[in-house]
């Protein structure tokens, strides 16, 4: 299992810094401080850039009370204060994709059913914030990142923050790569010709109807 002293001490490697013993270790100076400072905008980052299996949370929404959006749309759900990535949108608790038209617009999502069934990327800690599940490859993307954002002000270069972003985002790639395993398969939703073949027609929603 991953820490947040194993990441800070390998971002702390690839910028040439010593090393913490702990977190109270006061000897990592100005690299420990900027480390801190930017670990929240640097995880969400990373959780921001794929559908991570360790991330993916599933909550039931209803609309939310006294607000009426101005056109297109019957509903309007307010995204959890922990969502970082919409992946699914579905109109039952078997998160069906495909099936739901929907709009994804600024804190809200839009939709003319209620209640909403959403699997998003959460930053929560039970869930995306919980490093002791992060996999190995997503520590190590992150710990790149870290050092990236870092290094102009811990080391004074810019083109090693540079070199460390490429790397940061190959890192990514691969660790998505790899988790993408994990996730299962999706159920599909079912054609309109299958529904034809059936004698039903799907409403605007997906289900079927006779």
């Amino acid at each position: 299992m991953g820490s947040v002293l194993s990441i800070y001490n390998s971002a702390l490697t690839e910028l040439g810094q010593r090393t913490l013993a702990d977190m109270q270790d006061t000897g990592g100076g100005e690299a420990k401080r900027l480390l801190d400072r930017n670990w929240c905008d640097v995880r969400d980052r990373c959780l921001e850039a794929g559908s991570w299996s360790f991330a993916l949370r599933a909550v039931m929404i209803d609309p939310e009370e006294g607000f009426t959006p101005a056109f297109g749309y019957d509903h309007a759900f307010s995204k959890p204060c922990d969502w970082k990535r919409t992946h699914v949108i579905a109109a039952s608790e078997q998160m069906r994709a495909g099936l739901v038209p929907f709009l994804d617009q600024g804190g809200h999502w839009y939709a003319n059913i209620s209640p909403l069934y959403v699997r998003y990327v959460s930053c929560h800690d039970q869930f995306g914030g919980d490093v002791g599940q992060w996999s190995a490859h997503f520590a190590h993307a992150m710990s790149l990142m870290l050092a990236a954002k870092i290094a102009p002000k811990a080391i004074g270069s810019k083109e090693a923050a540079v070199t460390l972003e490429k790397a940061a985002d190959k890192a990514l790639v691969e660790a998505l790569a790899l988790d993408a395993g994990n996730l299962g398969s999706q159920p599909l939703p079912t054609s309109s010709w299958v529904n034809s073949r059936r004698g039903r027609w799907p409403n605007a929603y997906g289900s079927a109807r006779s």
